[in-house]
């Protein structure tokens, strides 16, 4: 039998809001990034995993701190460790890393949902690349979609984002959602898909192309910086970078504040107050102004 709801439970109903692991950009679903060739989105998406494991933004937008896992299919540990060293990265455990996996329909949805039970807070599934957990040699529309659709109830049902890493084929196209390699299946079967394209190969200029159904479209501008091995929005460049290592300070301090409010405004009520001296309060909210001029200038 056919179950359906009506408009009016539709409406009447209460659904969780979607959960954005990169602000406008990334939440729980299906997602492709497709690239060229040596075009270092690898590289992007390594930098996306890590960026959610520590909390950190990445390009620009701010994340939501969680586990991630990455199925670097086409790599082995010692160069994932190369690329960590490269990055700068901090040994943390909620960054995993697999080498092999299983196909589509032949284990995989089984090994990411028993992960899922290991670490609840996993947010994001990267499958470097798409090609390997492939059960389907030949690419059609129905293959395509009919293979991924798994992994996007997959996605909804656990309440993660998979991305898929993907190529472009070699054909120049205006529309550069038309060069992901095979059918249109796969982004028809995706919530949203990605497009990395070099002004010029090897330039380290490229373009994110950005597309889905619970975003706005956008077009990142962005350029390889080879210090630190990540793409940066190009907005970012020439531009002093503060690092505001006052913030927790600045967070425990009025926390502090906060306290004290609620303790002298409880006593108040409680008729518990005969005389307040709100000069030690007055000097603590000093620092914390003090400490908010600081970093101020140090961005204007």
């Amino acid at each position: 039998m056919l179950q359906t709801k009506t408009a009016e439970e539709i409406l009447s109903t209460v659904f969780k809001p979607k959960e954005f692991i990169i602000d406008g950009l990334l939440t729980q679903g299906l997602y492709v990034l497709a690239g060229a060739q040596k075009v270092r989105k690898s590289w992007l998406a390594m930098d996306i995993c890590l960026s959610i494991a520590t909390g950190v933004p990445v390009l620009g937008r701010d994340t939501i701190q969680g586990t991630s896992l990455y199925l670097c299919l086409e790599d082995n540990y010692q160069r994932v460790q190369d690329r960590l060293f490269q990055m700068n990265a901090e040994p943390i455990e909620n960054l995993h890393f697999a080498t092999v996996a299983d196909k589509i329909g032949g284990g995989l949805e089984e090994q990411i949902e028993l992960f899922k039970k290991e670490h609840s807070d996993l947010k994001i599934v990267v499958v470097d690349v798409m090609q390997m957990v492939r059960s389907n040699v030949e690419s059609s529309y129905g293959t395509d979609y009919a293979e991924l659709i798994s992994l996007k109830q997959l996605a909804y049902r656990l309440g993660i984002c998979i991305m898929l890493i993907h190529h472009t084929r070699k054909c120049k196209d205006n529309d550069p959602f038309n060069m992901i390699s095979g059918s249109t299946g796969i982004s028809g079967s995706a919530d949203g898909s990605f497009v990395l394209v070099e002004t010029r190969r090897g330039s380290g200029h490229a373009t994110l192309h950005c597309v889905g159904r619970d975003f706005e479209n956008a077009e990142l501008r962005m350029h390889f910086d080879t210090d630190v091995m990540r793409w940066i929005m190009r907005c970012a460049l020439g531009k002093k970078i503060v690092v505001a290592t006052g913030i927790d300070e600045i967070v425990r301090q009025q926390k502090a504040i906060g306290r004290n409010l609620n303790q002298i405004a409880t006593l108040a009520n409680m008729d518990r107050l005969t005389a307040v001296n709100f000069q030690p309060l007055l000097d603590e909210h000093r620092k914390v102004t003090e400490m908010i001029g600081k970093l101020l200038r140090e961005v204007k």
